[in-house]
């Protein structure tokens, strides 16, 4: 037999909508797959028109100089310094991409 002092602890407890909970979920699921499809759809497609007109080694450099970009503002953002040695790293790999 259950007390009523398990029941009154049961009672205070809150309750969660497993419906929302769910659907939640599912846009989470939907806008991910999404996203994937049309970053990488898009990267694809760009690479292709890019390789027609532009060398693929400066299409290479121009890809990775940009990614870099956009990581380094996002970084700056949320206030991630990078170090001396992140930077001098960087500026060696980016040399020897050369």
């Amino acid at each position: 037999m259950m007390s009523m002092k398990s029941v009154t602890v049961a009672e205070g407890l809150p309750t969660v909508s497993v419906p929302a909970r769910l659907r939640l979920n599912r846009f989470t699921v939907i806008f991910s797959f999404l996203s994937i499809y049309l970053i990488w759809g898009s990267t694809y497609l760009a690479i292709r028109y890019a390789v027609e007109t532009i060398p693929p080694l400066y299409t290479a450099g121009l890809r990775h100089l940009i990614a870099g970009t956009i990581l380094l503002i996002w970084c700056l953002a949320k206030r991630l310094r990078p170090t001396w040695a992140q930077v001098r790293a960087s500026i060696i790999i980016g040399a020897f991409f050369f």
